[in-house]
């Protein structure tokens, strides 16, 4: 019998959705380990990929829990705009879903895992790499700007509003700190935004976690915002889930940051819960900061109190923080009251890297 774990199936034996069993048959095979998606063999027997967990769509057998991914996409992206409609009271639903929704797009000759919007603003593609565990695309949009994407998800890029959440995570909390020389811990790539702003600081190191391998392949991509961060000599790449990393560490760390994700999206959801950030509190320094990224573009008020309050339980000392753009938040959590040293923050703000990094999003001594 097969299932969507196989490598390999020999169909003999196997009962497609006609009830035939499948026999004297050559043996066919889902696309190989890994990937969520492949070409269709169209002298497969009837219901043989729908059997295996690969629905053929367009001539191409895709993975099932794949194409209920993009549903769930879907109603996420679509989540701002039915609360526009919501608010606006006249808007249609059709054109607000089409202005704002995300689709699975089935061409004639093609099949296109894209968003509405990446469709519309795609203006070619630089890297596609299909993983276990998460699908990586590279692309330029109409103006020029790159994108990466997890799953369809937008993470990190050259645009503004990108831009603005990278900096605003590598630099807010190092100017907080009080911890001369800090170790700093980031829970995700991204482009290496966050990674290079941490280092422009005196920082005894920095220690990235990294779940997806194909995002640090995509880091070639990205030399404007990440400076060859991967090559740096305080600089240290750990593969594997931030959650179990935080779990298993016994290193301490002055500031953790936990990079752009979403807790609507699958996976991302456990670095938003209290269990999680009483985990990265037992890692920190007594003088230590947590941060918290804070999409408000993709919560509704009462899931930004939700998360706040939750975050608040294991840092009873947090302040809310806006990125210079005012696109994003960050919650920072500490065991003690957060006391900003005025004058060492000027100091910090005028080494030339940090200077030069701040410049470009806005912000001036």
């Amino acid at each position: 019998r097969a299932c969507p774990l196989c490598c390999a199936v020999v169909p003999a034996g196997c009962v497609g959705r006609s009830g035939a069993a499948w026999r004297d048959e050559p043996p066919y095979t889902p696309p190989a380990a890994g990937l969520v998606s492949g070409p269709a063999d169209p002298a497969a027997p009837d219901g043989f990929y729908e059997a295996v967990g690969y629905p053929v769509v367009d001539g191409r057998a895709v993975r099932a829990d794949m194409l209920e991914r993009l549903g769930k996409l879907d109603r996420l992206l679509a989540e701002p705009a039915r609360r526009r409609h919501r608010a606006a009271q006249g808007v249609g639903v059709a054109a607000v879903l089409a202005l704002f929704g995300a689709a699975s797009w089935v061409p004639a000759h093609r099949l296109v895992l894209a968003s509405y919007r990446e469709r519309a603003d795609a203006a070619a593609v630089l890297s596609y790499r299909e993983g276990i565990g998460s699908t990586v695309k590279v692309f330029r949009d109409t103006h020029g700007e790159k994108l990466v994407r997890i799953d369809g998800f937008p993470v990190a890029g050259t645009t503004r509003g990108m831009l603005d959440a990278q900096e605003s995570l590598g630099n807010v909390p190092l100017l907080l700190s009080t911890v001369p020389s800090p170790r700093v811990g980031l829970i995700g790539f991204g482009a290496g935004g966050a990674s290079w702003e941490s280092l422009q600081y005196d920082v005894a190191g920095v220690d990235c976690v990294e779940l997806v391998p194909a995002v640090l392949e995509a880091a070639k991509w990205f030399p404007e915002v990440n400076h060859d961060v991967l090559h740096a000599p305080r600089y240290r790449v750990i593969m594997g889930d931030g959650r179990n990393y935080a779990m298993i560490a016994s290193r301490q760390y002055d500031v953790i940051s936990v990079d752009a994700t979403t807790p609507k999206m699958a996976g991302d959801g456990s670095l938003y819960t209290l269990e999680f950030y009483r985990l990265i509190a037992q890692r920190l320094s007594d003088d230590g900061l947590a941060v918290q990224w804070l999409p408000f573009h993709l919560l509704s008020d009462a899931e930004v109190r939700m998360t706040a309050r939750t975050f608040m339980a294991a840092f009873p000392h947090t302040t809310l923080w806006l990125s210079p753009l005012r696109y994003h938040g960050l919650l920072v959590g500490s065991r003690e009251p957060l006391h900003i040293d005025v004058q060492a923050l000027r100091r910090k703000m005028e080494r030339p890297g940090v200077r030069q990094e701040l410049a470009r999003a806005g912000v001036h001594g």
